[in-house]
């Protein structure tokens, strides 16, 4: 069985999102509350400081934190200097109503700069201040698994073995690649790369190449004799390009690859996290998912999503040296 990972945007990260310094009005006096929410919401609403993914108060027990506004600058001051710097900066009824209130009550204090988009991203910066956190459901069943079914995942670990499976021991230079439909019940095809015989023969444009020969067969039976028309062409008749098919590689593509599989319009794109490298992907190494993301660019027409296999032993050690 392999380890799984989604290559999502980095915006998903745990520590993607940073935080900044806002300045707070401690109060213990319940009673003042109502006006004083009143006064800010009317002068200096949360979404006129761009921090409305965060809650105005912070309450614990009977000591109530109200957020004021951020701070721009606080590189080059001591927290008295900045608290006083960003009071001065506000117009005339915001420094009064602060200045109406003791030094002590005012402080600062450290809070997510943008609203969480992951559950540990949530549990990461929801202790600093509450935060606002509406979960994308999609988002998160790729990040622990749960998008597919413990059947789709056994057909994908099924595929990904007869992916590495077609290298033969003496051919490190050669990458596979099997591009399947209907969530991997159905083969289309299966190819190795031959840059030998031209240097344009990567696994995954000879496997595109493919694709578009079966389609054009089952178009043409279809034109010659719609009543008769039957055997596997009758699977493609429908189909457009890569539309809903899935592609499982040996290894991480080369960047040509990878755009080649956007123009095809794949829908996602199983690969081994290898520890040899083939001739190809050694020649332009460009690590077009892990490291630029193409799969995902919103310049480009068609995104796919991405996932990386890997042996479990692999995973583990990773996992250590990051630790």
């Amino acid at each position: 069985m392999f380890q799984s990972e989604v290559i999502l945007s980095d915006i998903y990260k745990d520590d993607a999102i940073s935080t900044v310094k806002v300045l707070v009005l401690q109060l213990s006096d319940k009673a003042k509350m109502t006006n004083i929410m009143k006064f800010l919401t009317t002068k200096l609403p949360m979404t006129q400081i761009s921090m409305n993914h965060l809650k105005r108060i912070n309450s614990k027990h009977d000591n109530f934190q109200i957020l004021i506004s951020p701070i721009k600058d606080s590189s080059c001051y001591k927290n008295v200097d900045i608290i006083q710097k960003t009071i001065n900066e506000m117009n005339e009824d915001l420094r009064e109503f602060l200045l109406g209130f003791d030094s002590d009550n005012l402080c600062l204090r450290e809070v997510a700069a943008s609203s969480p988009l992951t559950r540990n991203q949530f549990e990461r910066l929801s202790p600093l201040w509450p935060v606002n956190f509406f979960e994308n459901k999609y988002i998160a069943k790729c990040l622990d698994g749960s998008i597919f079914s413990p059947d789709h995942w056994k057909r994908i670990h099924e595929l990904m073995i007869e992916t590495l499976n077609m290298l033969n021991n003496d051919s490190p230079s050669c990458m596979s690649s099997i591009i399947v439909k209907d969530n991997g019940k159905r083969i289309v095809t299966k190819t190795i790369s031959r840059t030998n015989q031209h240097p344009l023969h990567h696994a995954v444009i000879v496997a595109i190449s493919n694709v578009a020969e079966i389609h054009k067969q089952a178009k043409e039976q279809l034109l010659k004799d719609p009543d008769s028309f039957q055997g596997d062409n009758h699977y493609y008749k429908d189909d457009y390009l890569c539309t809903n098919y899935d592609c499982f590689l040996s290894q991480e593509p080369c960047i040509m690859c990878a755009m080649a599989l956007v123009h095809s319009r794949i829908r996602r794109v199983f690969f081994f996290e290898s520890t040899t490298i083939s001739t190809i992907t050694n020649e332009c190494y460009d690590q077009p998912y892990t490291v630029q993301k193409l799969h995902i660019n919103s310049n480009l027409n068609h995104r796919y999503e991405v996932w990386k296999l890997s042996k479990q032993e692999n995973y583990a050690n990773k996992k250590q040296r990051t630790s």
